[in-house]
């Protein structure tokens, strides 16, 4: 049941979007989105503050703050390209971001974890998202190989995929290395830990949020555009692909989010979401270091990085065909959760 926008304080015990609910604030729906981009603000400049901090030290006892600006690009370019800044500050925003929100959950709303979707079987659900992750890379990951095989440009994967079957044994044997393992298993947990902040943040709070205050079908659709938004850095070198990498994390987003409404839980999207972006960094990483085995495994994720994150110059950026590929991928995969909505509703209603 939708309730009014003009009353803060709900007394009356109502099953929410994830579980039932008793006496809380409800945030009303436009606040909630400028709370969403606040948070999203502040932890950047908390975790840029302090990265920053660790990177003037780390710099200075090496000695090398001067070199580390190639091409005369200054500090400000140097820590943005720098892994010794940026990979502290990416886990520390996440940090601050998941923190803001779970405060203000606590603290103003006075609700608890289960009303943004933590609910009981979270090892089981998480560990079936990962599984759906899985199986969605092997599936772009053949979608892109023959898409290669049709001559479409896959930029980076192309010569990757070409170099595949010229790759020396030894090399190979390199990428078994402990040091290489070591930093995979990094990766992974890095990106396990940023799937579930923004899993937290997005499918839990926020659309659970404007649930209550904009009813189901606004939450979903207004939440997934936010999603999209978020990603805007894709826009920085090319606008028709950037546009068109938006609009496949906005499918991608779309898909969580009717993944989180269909199990009336966040566990199985955070997995899903977290192992998907750390399957594709990890892919991305061995083939670097597969073409390249003389640089390191930190070297390999920033060169893996930066397209994957819309960083990278344009001809560093994810192309268009991979971009139609991950969407129409996703969009296909949509009909799933909405199957599974549309036969348990129809099991209540029976």
């Amino acid at each position: 049941m939708q309730t009014s926008n003009t009353d803060l304080i709900d007394d009356a015990p109502r099953f929410g979007l994830y579980a039932r609910v008793e006496r809380w604030r409800r945030t009303y729906g436009w606040a909630s989105l400028l709370l969403l981009l606040a948070g999203y603000f502040l932890s950047s400049v908390f975790a840029g503050l302090f990265a920053g901090i660790y990177y003037g030290i780390h710099t200075a006892m090496a000695g090398s703050l001067e070199a580390g600006a190639p091409g005369g690009a200054g500090l400000g370019g140097a820590m943005l390209t720098d892994p010794h800044f940026l990979l502290p500050m990416l886990a520390l925003q996440f940090v601050f971001w998941g923190g803001f929100t779970l405060i203000w959950l606590s603290v103003f709303e006075r609700r608890g974890l289960k009303s943004i979707g933590f609910s009981d079987g979270v090892l089981w659900r998480y560990g079936r998202g990962v599984g759906v992750a899985l199986i969605a890379v092997i599936v772009l990951s053949v979608l892109g190989a023959i898409a290669s095989a049709l001559g479409f440009d896959m930029g980076k994967g192309s010569e990757l995929a070409d170099a595949a079957g010229e790759v020396d044994p030894s090399v190979m044997a390199s990428l078994l290395r402990p040091g290489v393992l070591i930093g995979l298993a990094l990766v992974l947990v890095l990106f396990l830990f940023q799937g579930a902040v923004e899993e937290i943040v997005f499918r839990g709070w926020l659309l659970s949020a404007l649930d209550a205050r904009w009813g189901r079908i606004a939450a979903i659709i207004v939440s997934t555009i936010l999603f999209a938004i978020l990603h805007a850095q894709h826009l920085q070198n090319d606008l028709v692909l950037g546009l068109a990498s938006i609009v496949a994390i906005g499918i991608m987003g779309l898909f969580l989010t009717l993944y989180a409404v269909g199990e009336r839980s966040i566990a199985g999207v955070a997995g899903m979401h977290g192992a998907f972006n750390g399957l594709i960094m990890i892919v991305g990483i061995l083939g670097a270091l597969s073409t390249n085995p003389e640089q390191s495994v930190v070297e390999a994720f920033m060169a893996t990085l930066n397209p994957s994150a819309g960083l990278g110059n344009g001809a560093e950026q994810i192309p268009m065909i991979g971009a139609v590929i991950q969407g129409g991928t996703f969009l296909i995969l949509c009909a799933l959760p909405v199957f599974g909505i549309l036969r348990r509703k129809t099991h209540i209603e029976a």
